[in-house]
């Protein structure tokens, strides 16, 4: 017997049921099969984090007081040269870094000596023309500071959080003024040195954050104890970087977001007074894909998953997901749809034309819905982790970059 059309529309709901259901069944005898999960990541972060000075105008990784030949940057921290033989970890991490920022900032490139970095697509391309810094693009030096600022007090010290920070600027030349970064969930600020080099090409001051919970910045891992506590991470890097940094990190403002990093902007300009001129964000969250049927997954499931494993690619990102992420993130979205405006500052909405992790179309309505003065582009070929990338594609960088001019 075959169906017809009318029939299949007509029992459409009863069809979303059934696959509902064999969706929990399935992820059920997968939590049932899966290993007592492990972060396989913390050994590498307590090496690192017993290294992270607390931020101010002269912190820096231990032992490294300049890589010179290979970078031209400054980052004094003690007054002696590195020695690569003894270098520590979070001074190598450091260097990486730094490394990275390079082949999208052809400044800091030729600062360096080597000849000029990419600054263009994920295929080596170079796009100098369109990411010049400024039109001046000659050497100079790049002071690196990094370091910690408190965020949340506990009751018990060892409980409190603290958030990761890196401050980059130009030396040789006054800053325009200063663009605050926030990574996507599951990563941290060391793979957004690709959107960091081209800002800082284009003369920049950068300040990389580490989410709570994410990277170096402590607190329960991938999680939060509310979603406001986003928001107010932004409130609290304000006022707690800016005015250590009040001659080398002017205004404007400006940021830019990934993912929930763009989620964590929308939460502080609906609770704070907004300070920025202009935003970017890329592949926002406000809802992830399959959200009613992750809802009915996570009712079905409550009692018995806590956590399930996590994949991200960066040595400091994710291997456990808490559940209870999810569960405050749709407590923020039922707040959340109550706001009937965003006072978000002119901003720019970029995503990928096919996004498998988030609801674009749903997530870029519901914002544009909410604030006047927004723009919408989507570019084909790309993934929800574009921005993750070393070299990002030169029309990501340049719609993001371009926006900021």
């Amino acid at each position: 017997m075959f169906l017809n059309n009318n029939y299949l529309k007509q029992h459409r709901w009863q069809n979303k049921v059934v696959y509902g259901i064999w969706f929990c069944f399935i992820f059920i005898t997968a939590c049932a099969n899966t290993k007592p999960l492990v972060d396989e990541t913390n050994a590498y972060r307590v090496s690192l984090w017993n290294e992270v000075p607390q931020l101010s105008r002269e912190s820096g990784p231990p032992g490294l007081s300049g890589i010179s030949g290979t970078t031209g940057v400054t980052a004094e921290a003690g007054g002696e040269d590195i020695n690569y033989d003894r270098i520590s970890p979070l001074a190598d991490y450091g260097r990486s870094l730094l490394e990275n920022i390079f082949k999208t900032c052809r400044f800091c490139a030729e600062a360096s000596g080597d000849g000029g970095g990419q600054s263009g697509s994920s295929s080596g391309d170079n796009s100098d023309d369109d990411l010049d810094a400024g039109g001046t693009g000659r050497a100079g030096a790049l002071v690196y500071r990094l370091g910690w600022v408190p965020f949340r007090e506990a009751p018990q010290r060892s409980a409190d959080v603290q958030l990761f920070i890196q401050v980059l600027y130009k030396t040789t030349e006054y800053p325009r003024g200063t663009a605050l970064l926030f990574h996507g969930y599951a990563n941290d600020s060391s793979y957004m040195t690709g959107v960091a080099g081209a800002l800082l090409n284009r003369n920049w001051a950068v300040v990389l954050v580490d989410l709570p919970g994410h990277g170096l910045s402590t607190g329960p891992r991938g999680d939060v104890t509310t979603f406001s506590d986003y928001g107010d991470m932004v409130q609290t890097v304000l006022d707690q970087v800016l005015p250590l940094f009040s001659d080398e990190l002017p205004e404007p403002l400006i940021a830019f977001g990934h993912s929930t990093g763009a989620l964590a902007l929308v939460d502080y300009s609906i609770r704070y007074p907004n300070r920025f001129t202009r935003m970017v964000f890329y592949a926002p969250l406000i809802r992830p894909v399959w959200w009613h049927m992750a809802r009915l997954g996570r009712w079905v499931l409550g009692p018995f998953v806590q956590k399930t494993r996590a994949f991200a690619k960066s040595p400091l990102g994710l291997r456990v997901f808490p559940v209870h992420w999810f569960d405050e993130l749709v407590r923020w979205n039922i707040w959340a749809q109550k706001q009937t405006a965003i006072p978000l500052p002119p901003t720019r909405i970029i995503q990928p034309v096919h996004d498998r992790v988030v609801e674009s179309t749903y997530n870029a309505r519901f914002i544009q819905q909410r604030a006047v003065e927004t723009d919408l582009i989507r570019i084909d070929g790309l993934s929800h982790f574009a921005t993750d990338s070393r070299v990002p594609d030169s029309r990501l960088l340049e719609a993001i970059v371009s926006y900021f001019e």
